[in-house]
């Protein structure tokens, strides 16, 4: 950009640069950008200036930094394309004698008495660029000429050999020996690192490999990565250096889980993307993972029969005033839906009016609710459907559903704050669920605020002897055997009678106040500053319109 670029949100302005094509393997990057601290024009647009004369300065030192290639490097290189060249037709040369007619072509134009130096280069020139760019070798624009003409004569000793090769002659080639041995020249050489950003690669990464909800992990994880590199070129990752990048991750004190299925997973699965597509020329996550020792558990994963009653019990208190409608019925319906079905809460959370429906099974009509990932997401990206309890249809869930019509139940579309798709609404409000139930005193870190659902669900299930296979349909489990594989999905009236055989939570609506836990008191610390902070800056703006209305007059 040739003048300072304006950031729409905070109205600060910006210097922005493109790096040129040939920079971006020694900046790192493909655009240079730093805030010019200052809301004003004027002031933007000199500081723009000193600092587009620095980064010219020292992307004019890098030019100077390269160094020419010398004359056994060029040799090098024409024995190198030479090889390349024949290797591209090594399993099927072809005709012999259009291989005969190209080589004779060739050589009337670079060869004496014919020679023409500018006709060596019109046709090598192409194939070289290719050549260095498969190669990913970076030389100075100024030496493309001669190299072109040092690898024309290779290009015709190739077209030869491939002629002979088509004879079926495939004997030693003695030409290919005049050449320096490549070893002994590809260490001299700038050697391009292709560029692997986060910003320009992550998103075909994220289409191609990764649920929508995995994205803002594997970004997060992928960005830390970059920062211990100090670089956006993830290419420049060594082994050596994700090792120690990994011992870091440990200094840190993070989860041994989080460490090995979080950062090194997405570490892995992008450089594996990266290889896919040419990308990449290795990934050198391989080999690179960590053992993690297996936690002591002081208890069960699933919620305790109190536990169970309390959260239950807890979604009959009588709605707060400051309440939306939508948080008050997923706090109101998405537990009861989870201890009857098993199912994962941003599952239930992203439900729609359309997605309940009422179906009949052997004339008995049943209540059953569509998990498909056409509302969110699904964990095997496979639709269900799971007949609801009769508990939950005699509290009356199909009549609230029928209030709300068709859309989303548990969340307004229309008051999306620019949420992307890494942290849609839906899973805004499981997470939130989460939160309401520490705050009600469920708080054992032994067990997880939504997921204890599904392991309750499998502990009952057992306990009234319910088919593992229908069990694990219920809760969208992948198949365990290929056996079972065989049968396809559950379908929701081989469901019915054993989700009709659930025990009922029979609990009572809470009578006492909301029970005084730690997260309730950390929450509410927490709006106790928010709401400071608030009247702080509105002080603030006021004694500034104060002001500025003091020296207008």
């Amino acid at each position: 950009m040739a003048s300072p670029w304006k950031h729409p949100k905070t109205g600060m302005y910006w210097f922005r640069r493109r790096v040129p094509d040939r920079l971006r393997p020694h900046v790192g990057r493909t655009i240079v950008q730093q805030s010019l601290r200052t809301k004003n024009i004027d002031e933007a647009k000199r500081r723009f200036l000193q600092v587009a004369a620095q980064i010219d300065r020292e992307w004019s030192d890098m030019l100077l930094e390269r160094r020419r290639l010398t004359p056994k490097q060029m040799h090098g290189l024409a024995g190198e394309f030479y090889r390349w060249f024949v290797a591209r037709h090594d399993e099927d040369p072809g005709s012999a004698k259009e291989w005969e007619d190209r080589a004779a072509h060739d050589r009337m134009i670079i060869r004496p008495p014919n020679r023409r130096l500018g006709g060596a280069v019109s046709l090598y020139l192409p194939q070289v660029e290719q050549f260095l760019k498969v190669r990913d070798i970076l030389v100075d624009d100024s030496d493309l000429y001669y190299l072109s003409i040092a690898v024309a004569n290779a290009g015709v000793q190739a077209k030869e050999t491939l002629a002979r090769n088509a004879h079926g002659d495939y004997s030693e080639d003695p030409r290919e020996q005049r050449y320096p041995k490549w070893e002994q020249v590809e260490p001299k050489l700038q050697i391009r690192t292709r560029m692997l950003s986060i910003d320009e690669h992550f998103d075909g990464f994220a289409k191609e490999s990764l649920a929508p909800a995995s994205r803002k992990k594997y970004r997060s994880c992928l960005r830390d990565l970059a920062r211990f590199l100090k670089t956006e070129n993830l290419n420049e990752a060594t082994p050596e250096r994700l090792v120690e990048w990994k011992a870091d991750l440990v200094t840190r004190n993070l989860d041994g889980r989080s460490i090995r299925d979080g950062y090194l997973a997405a570490a892995r699965s992008f450089f594996k993307w990266a290889v896919g597509n040419k990308k990449a020329a290795q990934n050198p996550m391989d080999g690179i993972g960590m053992k993690v020792p297996k936690k002591a558990k002081s208890r069960k994963p699933a919620f305790t029969d109190e536990e169970a009653r309390l959260i239950l019990s807890e979604t009959l208190r009588p709605d707060h005033h400051r309440a939306s409608k939508e948080w008050s019925a997923a706090r109101r319906w998405i537990p009861w839906i989870c201890a009857y079905t098993g199912a994962r809460v941003n599952e239930l959370t992203q439900l729609r009016g359309q997605d309940v429906i009422k179906c009949k099974f052997d004339g008995e009509e049943v209540w059953v609710i569509n998990i498909t990932p056409d509302a969110g997401t699904t964990k095997n990206k496979e639709a269900r459907q799971v007949p609801l309890h009769p508990h939950i249809i005699e509290q009356g869930f199909p009549d609230f559903v029928a209030s709300r019509g068709p859309g989303p139940l548990f969340y307004d579309p229309t008051r999306n704050r620019g949420g992307s798709e890494e942290n849609p609404q839906y899973k805004k409000v499981g997470d939130k669920l989460a939160e309401w139930v520490r705050k009600i005193g469920v708080d054992d870190p032994g067990v997880n605020p939504n997921h204890g659902w599904r392991h309750r669900f499998q502990k009952v299930a057992q306990k009234i002897r319910m088919i593992p296979e229908i069990r694990d349909g219920i809760k969208g489990h992948v198949p365990r055997t290929e056996g079972e594989e065989y049968g396809g999905s559950i379908d929701a009236d081989v469901m019915w009678p054993e989700i009709k055989a659930l025990p009922r939570y029979e609990v009572a609506p809470p009578t006492g106040p909301l029970p005084d836990t730690p997260a309730r008191r950390e929450a509410t610390r927490k709006r106790a500053e928010t709401r400071k902070r608030s009247k702080a800056r509105a002080s603030a703006a006021k004694r500034s319109g104060l002001v500025a209305g003091q020296a207008a007059s």
